[in-house]
């Protein structure tokens, strides 16, 4: 609910440079604060200076509502939804309190239904013309031309119209096997060396260990690691002195 120096504002907002979202402000903070009769004479002011004003006809309902004037209310939601039939708040209002206004006259359905029934019928018999020009000449054109889909989708519709026909069966398995060839691998393949991680793990699981040689010592020989700095063995021999006072 605002307070009294809002209220203040809005009013002052509204008497010093006046607009629709002015009005529709001060009126609804009005109707908050109890002031229905103001509230009604501001709106009112304000649809006559700007009709058709969405937010101002809501408030409008909306006082029309608190003080049970039913025709008012009516008549404010009719003018809304000739605004802007599809706002959301004005069908929600209308839904509740004035549902004929919203309701769909049965000859505006009757034409609707007949629609969607006139389209459902010319797709079905597109769809029905259109798996008739399919041919293994059409289906092995897209497969030469590279069109790999389109000749799996080819061939799918040929075979299970000719389930018999093994030969067409075996262009689908192909074209199928050429699709999966040409995709790309996943992550996890690329990084295992253009193997799947599951056939890899699969290959580990029956590998048998390989009993390699020892690297021989040549290279030992030739590098000798540097002596390590007093720092680095400081905590050892500290420790080594301990366990001989110990033995003390």
């Amino acid at each position: 609910m605002p307070s009294g120096s809002a209220l203040d504002d809005l009013a002052r907002q509204w008497v010093g440079a006046p607009s629709p979202t002015r009005c529709a402000a001060y009126a609804d903070a009005l109707a908050k604060q109890g002031e229905l009769r103001e509230a009604r004479r501001v709106v009112a002011e304000g649809l006559g200076r700007y009709p058709g004003f969405v937010p101002a006809l809501l408030v409008a309902a909306r006082i029309a509502l608190a003080t049970e004037d039913r025709a008012a209310l009516v008549e404010a939601l009719r003018a809304a939804l000739e605004a802007d039939p599809d706002h959301p708040m004005t069908r929600e209002l209308a839904e509740a309190h004035a549902p004929a206004l919203v309701a769909r006259d049965p000859a505006e359905e009757a034409v609707v239904f007949a629609t969607e029934a006139d389209v459902e019928e010319v797709d079905s018999d597109e769809v029905a013309a259109s798996a008739e020009m399919v041919t293994e000449s059409l289906a092995a054109l897209y497969r030469r031309q590279g069109h790999l889909e389109a000749a799996r989708q080819a061939y799918a519709e040929l075979v299970a119209r000719n389930p018999e026909n093994t030969d067409l069966a075996e262009r689908y398995l192909a074209v199928q096997e050429e699709i999966a060839a040409s995709r790309p691998l996943p992550f996890d393949a690329r990084e295992a060396g253009g193997v799947a991680v599951r056939d890899w793990l699969a290959r580990l699981a029956v590998a048998t260990p390989r009993t390699g040689r020892r690297p021989s010592a040549s290279y030992d020989a030739f590098f000798e690691a540097p002596p390590a700095p007093p720092s680095a063995t400081a905590d050892f021999d500290a420790f080594q002195r301990w366990l001989g006072d110990l033995q003390r």
